[in-house]
């Protein structure tokens, strides 16, 4: 029994060209003599064969981004909603995502007058000096046990350790809508800095987030964090 299992190996590594984790996964397949072939489908519970498991298996899953199923349902205006939803999907053109497509470019980040870095997603929303500032100022709202804000969360990181400061589950909640207009009122200050030619300034994003919420929460817009 060996010497036949040894003679298959060897055509099969021969003449079929497999690596031997194939053959030996063929050779130990039971065999019952004088019965009909049945085709099996391992992909599905039944064994038959179905187009919809061969789809599941070869498509690309794409990984789960924090933040994006709450962004329609936050009470938030549509013009961010859908800024929100595109900076998640890396759809933001600040200059490192210009020159990563060749675009020639120098760049010069608008939110640290004093040391200016690279003008990245991860430097203009999350690490610059600016950024900073404002999370800062309303990670101060919230107290209890929540983790820390970490310099080097990237965007989702921000949003997931930001969750914990949620203590209910309203979708409209404050707590819920701060992080959103955070990541919208830094991109409107990066625009008029840059296209005004002034300087970012901090305390003008903390107070057009406290404006929105104060305005949406007296129509009842957003729910108070208490």
């Amino acid at each position: 029994m060996d010497g036949e299992r040894n003679e298959a190996e060897q055509q099969l590594h021969d003449q079929a060209g497999l690596p031997q984790q194939v053959i030996s996964q063929i050779l130990d397949t039971p065999v019952i003599a004088g019965e009909p072939d049945i085709p099996r489908w391992s992909l599905s519970r039944l064994g038959e064969f179905s187009l919809a498991t061969t789809w599941d298996t070869i498509r690309t899953h794409r990984p789960r981004i924090q933040g994006l199923e709450d962004i329609w349902r936050a009470g938030l205006t549509n013009s961010i909603a859908i800024f929100n939803w595109r900076l998640l999907s890396n759809r933001i053109p600040v200059d490192s995502k210009l020159q990563w497509r060749k675009i020639d470019l120098a760049s010069k980040c608008q939110c640290c007058p004093r040391s200016p870095n690279t003008e990245s997603l991860q430097h203009l929303f999350i690490q610059g000096r600016g950024a900073f500032c404002v999370w800062r100022e309303f990670d101060g709202w919230f107290g209890g046990s929540a983790p820390s804000l970490r310099i080097n969360d990237t965007i989702p990181d921000r949003l997931e350790v930001w969750s914990h400061r949620m203590q209910q589950d309203d979708r409209k909640h404050l707590c819920r809508v701060i992080p959103y207009l955070i990541l919208w009122y830094i991109w409107a200050e990066h625009n008029r800095s840059r296209h005004e030619q002034t300087q970012f300034k901090s305390y003008n994003v903390v107070w057009q987030v406290q404006m929105f919420i104060h305005n949406n929460m007296a129509n009842g817009t957003i729910k108070p964090k208490h």
